[in-house]
């Protein structure tokens, strides 16, 4: 009895020492909450070797406390970026901005984005209020002048400090944009470490004057063949996480069918093109 009563002591205290840490100090092997069946036209889970990413920047104020990839818990694939607080000087305000490449949001209905994040509510929220998320704008992709979430955005009650969230952004606003940019930004001073994962941008509607709405893929997920019905003209190709493309070709049947046998178990990024219009999606390859 005195030995299961020392360990329920134990545990409560991990987690409470665990919700007051500057840093995530869990290391779980990666959690995919991957929807397959979302249109993506972008994607990014930092798997491959550069960073930024081709055509990301960064505004850095610390540079010894900035984004910067890392491996030990992340939501998808084997990396995710992290700020980590400036343990060194807790006097200096760190504002370290991460920026998407331009995003063309031409020719859509709606819009969401989405993205996976991590925190701790007892830094950035309460009894502190140390540090902060946000996800900023720019619909000319120079002026950042739209705040567009905070952690405050997603509802607080529904998670818990160094736990992957789940937020989602309405882009609506910013059809017909060729040239969006997206900055996530840390700001704060003595805060503790907020982490990034598994961004993408998915259609919710169909494309204007373009049949790409009218496709089915499947099976997903597949171990074998994979098998598109789309229009004519359709290009197709097939990309790894790391970025390179393992399949390309011109869809000039109804049906494609593509064979998976030869690729290894894991998350490829599908790319249909047509009329200058593309939509991406997730395949899973077990």
């Amino acid at each position: 009895m005195k030995n299961l009563l020392l360990l329920i002591i134990l545990i409560y205290s991990f987690n409470i020492l665990s919700g007051q840490s500057k840093r995530n100090l869990n290391f779980n092997e990666p959690i995919s909450n991957i929807n397959t069946k979302d249109a993506m036209i972008f994607w990014e889970s930092f798997e491959g070797a550069e960073f930024p990413p081709t055509d990301w920047t960064q505004n850095i104020t610390d540079s010894l406390f900035t984004w910067e990839k890392a491996s030990s818990f992340p939501q998808d694939g084997q990396y995710f970026v992290h700020v980590l607080y400036d343990e060194l000087d807790t006097s200096i305000w760190q504002n370290e901005w991460l920026i998407t490449k331009s995003i063309n949001l031409i020719g859509y209905q709606s819009v969401i984005l989405n993205f996976y994040f991590q925190m701790s509510k007892y830094w950035g929220i309460k009894p502190y209020d140390n540090y902060d998320l946000y996800v900023i704008a720019a619909n000319d992709g120079v002026n950042f002048t739209d705040t567009i979430w905070s952690e405050l955005s997603t509802d607080t009650s529904t998670w818990t400090s160094w736990e992957w969230v789940n937020a989602q952004i309405d882009l609506t606003n910013y059809i017909g944009s060729n040239q969006l940019k997206l900055a996530f930004v840390y700001y704060g001073r003595d805060g503790a470490e907020a982490s990034i994962d598994a961004i993408s941008i998915s259609t919710t509607g169909n494309l204007y004057d373009n049949n790409l709405d009218k496709l089915q893929i499947y099976p997903n997920p597949t171990s074998d063949y994979l098998y598109i019905e789309a229009p004519y003209n359709t290009r197709v190709q097939i990309y790894d996480l790391l970025g390179n493309e393992i399949y390309n070709k011109l869809i000039n049947d109804k049906l494609c069918k593509i064979d998976l046998h030869t690729y290894p178990c894991g998350i490829y990024i599908l790319k249909l093109i047509r009329q200058n219009i593309s939509k991406t999606f997730k395949i899973v390859k077990n």
